[in-house]
């Protein structure tokens, strides 16, 4: 499976080398931003919530989200990334009435004044509930931030996912763990 991985750590990640030695060990894997991952692995969210949690200290905050069967939107990123995103995702439209979008930014974005309401998760990661599309609203984004820096917005509405740090209401995706694909009655179950 395709992770998101995003954290906030009280030291540099290099003050954290069995955190290091962690993503490295789960290639392939690309970084997109400071502290913004996208890894490779087989195991659950909630398998390398544990093996998380045991790396980094009380007061780190990580995410974790499944992007394998996510719609995936990117601006401002290498070509090797978005071709390694390519490569390991396969979208399946979600069967919900309002997308929960997850996007991740170079930098702490300013969102006054936007039309939809986000909701942090770390300090350049952030969800939105809407109806708009991740092509669409990376769009809406793009116009809000200006053309420069990266930014990946990922559609997380049935993904599952894990966190260590964050309040319980602000990381909220994914609490559902099938998927059902749009117009058939085939489920993944997590």
């Amino acid at each position: 499976m395709l992770y998101l991985f995003a954290y906030e750590l009280e030291k540099p990640l290099s003050g954290y080398p069995e955190l290091v030695g962690f993503i490295d060990e789960l290639t392939p894997h690309a970084h997109l931003l400071d502290n913004v991952w996208i890894i490779d692995s087989s195991d659950s969210p909630f398998n390398i919530q544990r093996r998380l949690k045991a790396l980094v200290g009380e007061q780190d905050h990580f995410y974790l989200v499944d992007l394998s069967k996510s719609v995936v939107t990117w601006s401002g990123l290498e070509a090797e990334i978005g071709e390694f995103i390519g490569r390991f995702t396969e979208p399946v439209a979600q069967d919900v009435s309002q997308q929960l979008l997850t996007f991740a930014y170079d930098e702490t974005p300013k969102l006054d004044g936007l039309d939809f309401e986000a909701r942090p998760l770390l300090r350049n990661v952030w969800q939105v509930e809407t109806t708009t599309i991740p092509e669409e609203f990376i769009k809406q984004l793009r116009s809000a931030f200006g053309e420069s820096g990266r930014l990946l917005v990922a559609d997380v509405s049935l993904a599952p996912a894990a966190w260590s740090g964050l309040p319980e209401d602000a990381a909220y995706a994914a609490v559902a763990y099938t998927r059902t694909e749009q117009g058939s009655e085939q489920r993944q179950e997590f």
